[in-house]
């Protein structure tokens, strides 16, 4: 619903340090998308997001992904349910950002899911039943196919509050890690 919720720690586990924290809120809700802006404490500005009804992401300030970037659910879910997403990545921001990091303007990606079990999860925001989603996301630039990248994510979305209350992401580019980050819910609810 408008107005529902979510904050998360995100956690460096390279330095172990506490890199920010963050709030997602659905702003508009249509039979197609939602649209989330994501605020970080103590940040500049809000940004904002538009993903498809299963948590797909659409469109971001910094990419759009046709049709959408494969890191969603796909209802109903059950241990040992799988889905691939093809998709193609449009990067839409500055090209000199730390996010950018030399990386094609465009990609082709192909995600694989897994829903791997279910367990119970407990954060901050309290104890949740969870369906643990690994999903494995191979990019390579259109341009230049020999620079690729492989994202892995693992999420534990909670069907009670429709959203993840725990994600790590590792990023390898052309072998080397150059990101890994956790997150955690530390709060959630409606406005």
């Amino acid at each position: 619903m408008v107005g529902d919720h979510w904050t998360y720690e995100v956690h460096d586990e390279i330095t172990g340090t506490l890199k920010n924290t963050y709030t997602e809120t659905i702003t508009d809700i249509t039979p197609t998308e939602i649209s989330v802006r994501s605020e970080t404490v103590g940040g500049p500005s809000a940004a904002s997001f538009v993903y498809d009804n299963l948590w797909n992401i659409k469109n971001g300030p910094v990419w759009k992904f046709t049709p959408g970037d494969g890191t969603g659910v796909k209802l109903p879910l059950k241990v040992g349910s799988t889905w691939k997403s093809h998709d193609t990545a449009l990067f839409q921001g500055r090209q000199d950002t730390f996010v950018f990091q030399g990386r094609s303007a465009t990609e082709a990606r192909v995600s694989s899911s897994k829903v791997e079990a279910e367990e119970t999860i407990t954060t901050d925001a309290g104890t949740f039943h969870t369906f643990k989603i690994e999903t494995v996301i191979n990019a390579h630039n259109i341009n230049n196919p020999t620079k690729k990248y492989l994202e892995t994510l693992t999420s534990w979305y909670a069907p009670s509050i429709d959203h993840w209350v725990k994600r790590t992401t590792k990023v390898e580019e052309n072998g080397h890690i150059t990101q890994n980050l956790s997150l955690a819910l530390v709060d959630c609810g409606r406005r």
